[in-house]
């Protein structure tokens, strides 16, 4: 519908409340854009109502948005199932529109005495007498409909209730912007792929570009290479039929960089877009630079299917780095004006040149530097190290390394050494050029980063092992110091807690508050008062600790040892894990609001029965986002999961990991593990 068409639409339907034409044209596009006006139900949407209904006290709670004519229901807890089969209502019948058209909180004690809605049949003959609805906007500013609560009596809606409702529709708000982002990642993953077993004008379209492109094929054992174009059998001279795998044989040879070659790998195994710059070897034996970029291609499914490899011919351009790399040794005042130390060696390792940084750090003159062998330079324990990584220079092209550095006095000064390849004529190797950085501050730091990381663990809990319950742990700090902790204690012989907490944010400040909070719930979930109370008596304390507008998230448990039943209470943490005694694994999703954002958070307590269940792991969300979903659909053994959980937290992932684990030690049933 465009302007005039909605223009019209808005004169000749009375009963439609909006803005103005031109704020409704643009919120209508918003909507569209999101591709969410749909009657398509939302799992997490329905959890969220779900716990709003019970927070609230009321017996229905809606997440509506107005389109055009519509108004949908994308989530519905409590309402007649004869109103919910088309999963939309009239918009001209639609209550939320009026919070939607002003922008602002909707609250009507009694439907039937205002005068908007006293005359709509459709209203009327539903029963509902009260409404409160916030409205929930998009990322730019647009409402698109409302979080929004029904009663069938008359009700008071106090103000502590409105802010509630306000906060939960944050929450919604960040859901749909989640779906909005994955929608713009599926469109993106529109891949060259699809499109040509659909349409073969697109490899006559790539046949004409001038850029190198390549496509591998990411489901076979190995990873090969199903298209070149043109111009990547122009710039390599091989045909797609004499390529084997995924070219590294053919194309890759004594000089290229294996350090650049583990990176393209590490992308690989990790899915991730990369940028590297490579020497290639070409069929008739001619090297050249290029420029490679590889994006990663998925299925709806979220599974890696391809890879695209574009190549840009660079040879050029390095040769003229290379010939501004010797003007910069030729230019004196440009070489001595570098702080770090420079130099220029030959292939043998001789030094040819230097800027007078190495003479101010060592006290040597030029003349003593000049009569020196350069291992002299070093300590002897290093002249083995020295030699090791001139050899890597000349086949990998360049290297990086930490060395002790003589001085004239008998000190040795730590520096990080870089070295690279100085080509001749864009491809042959002419010398050794680098730079040398003092790093003793930096590894000073690095020790006290580590003390820190010592003493944060010693604050951890040692494993516990007892006859019904053992607890053991994995804490893997993404640098050094974790914004994660956790501990356990006995309450009673019967009453074992539990919590684990994830602290907004990286790096020493964040392990700071972590500790801080991990003393708060050392104390408070030692007080006897309900699990529920402890954890609003540590949200307020939290508001103490984090700097304004950063947040925890934590997942607390009571465990009753005796009539094996858990308790448990989350505040951000997504889920959990269990693992029961025939080896299925399942996932228990959790909801509640973070710590630390309001001064009142609303605590819903969920119980369990353990009577089944051989494990559970508690976890961050960074462990909870890595998960392989195919998990869920094998049978495990303790040992299994935790060598999976082992394998996980150790292969770098991108946040703090940290796993709680729960075993009941009873003899399981016997397993066939798939």
């Amino acid at each position: 519908m465009n302007y005039e068409q909605l223009l019209h639409h808005l004169s000749t339907n009375q009963n439609i409340a909006a803005a103005s034409a031109e704020r409704e044209f643009e919120r209508l596009q918003a909507l569209e854009a999101l591709g969410l006006a749909n009657g398509e139900g939302d799992k997490t949407l329905d959890e969220i109502t779900n716990f709003v209904k019970k927070q609230l006290s009321s017996p229905i709670c809606l997440i509506t948005l107005i389109d055009v004519d519509k108004q949908w229901l994308k989530s519905t807890t409590g309402l007649p199932s004869e109103l919910t089969k088309s999963g939309k209502i009239a918009r001209e019948n639609s209550v939320c529109q009026y919070a939607v058209a002003a922008e602002a909180p909707l609250i009507v004690p009694d439907l039937l005495q205002d005068s908007r809605f006293s005359d709509r049949k459709a209203i009327l003959e539903s029963g509902f007498r009260f409404y409160a609805g916030v409205p929930i906007f998009s990322e730019n500013g647009y409402a698109l409909g409302t979080l929004c609560v029904l009663d069938y009596g008359l009700r008071e809606f106090q103000d502590d209730e409105l802010e509630q409702l306000q906060m939960f529709a944050h929450w919604v708000e960040s859901e749909i912007q989640l779906r909005y982002q994955l929608k713009m990642s599926h469109e993106r993953e529109q891949t060259l792929i699809d499109l040509h077993e659909q349409n073969m004008w697109l490899y006559q379209a790539l046949d004409t570009t001038s850029t190198a492109f390549i496509i591998l094929d990411m489901r076979t054992e190995t990873p090969t290479i199903v298209y070149a174009n043109e111009a990547y059998t122009n710039l390599t001279g091989y045909e797609l039929h004499e390529i084997d795998g995924d070219g590294r044989q053919q194309l890759h040879g004594p000089m290229t960089d294996q350090g650049t070659i583990k990176r393209i790998a590490d992308a690989f195994h990790m899915h991730m877009t990369v940028r590297e710059e490579l020497l290639l070897y070409c069929k008739n034996g001619q090297i050249i630079w290029v420029d490679i970029v590889m994006n990663p291609v998925f299925n709806e499914q979220g599974e890696l299917t391809h890879y695209t490899m574009a190549h840009h011919d660079i040879t050029e351009r390095k040769r003229s780095e290379n010939t501004m790399l010797k003007q910069i040794f030729q230019q004196e005042s440009v070489f001595e004006a570098i702080p770090d130390i420079v130099y220029h060696m030959n292939l043998d390792g001789d030094l040819l040149k230097w800027n007078g940084r190495l003479e101010e750090v060592t006290g040597f003159t030029t003349q003593e530097i000049k009569q020196k062998n350069t291992l002299d330079l070093f300590p002897e324990r290093g002249h083995d190290l020295l030699a090791q990584q001139l050899d890597n220079v000349k086949v990998e092209g360049s290297t990086e390394f930490e060395l002790e550095l003589y001085t004239k006095s008998g000190s040795e000064l730590m520096y990080r050494w870089s070295a690279m390849l100085l080509y001749e004529g864009g491809s042959e190797p002419a010398g050794i050029v680098g730079t040398a950085t003092d790093i003793s501050l930096d590894l000073q730091v690095e020790k006290d980063l580590s003390t820190a990381s010592k003493l944060q663990q010693e604050m951890l809990p040692a494993p516990l092992i007892h006859r019904d319950v053992n607890i053991d742990a994995i804490y893997e700090a993404n640098n050094y110091v974790s914004g994660d902790t956790y501990g356990y204690h006995w309450l009673d012989n019967d009453h074992l807690f539990i919590y684990l907490v994830d602290v907004m944010g990286h790096g020493v400040s964040t392990a700071l508050q972590s500790s801080a909070i991990h003393v708060l719930f050392e104390y408070t979930t030692k007080l006897n008062i309900p699990l529920e109370r402890k954890i609003q008596e540590i949200n307020t304390a939290t508001q103490a600790v984090l700097p304004e507008n950063y947040f925890a998230a934590a997942f607390c448990a009571e465990i009753n040892i005796r009539s094996g039943t858990m308790n448990y209470v989350s505040s951000g943490i997504p889920a959990f894990l269990t693992r029961y005694r025939d080896g299925k694994v399942g996932t228990h999703k959790c909801l509640g609001m973070l710590l630390g954002l309001f001064n009142e958070t609303p605590v819903e307590q969920c119980k369990m029965t353990l009577t089944d269940v051989a494990d559970i792991y508690f976890m961050t969300d960074g462990v909870y986002e890595a998960l392989d979903t195919a998990l869920l659909n094998e049978r495990h053994t303790t040992e299994s999961l935790n060598e999976y959980f082992n394998q996980l937290t150790s292969s770098g992932l991108a946040d703090d990991a940290t796993i709680v684990h729960v075993q009941f030690p009873l003899k399981d049933k016997k397993l066939e593990v798939n």
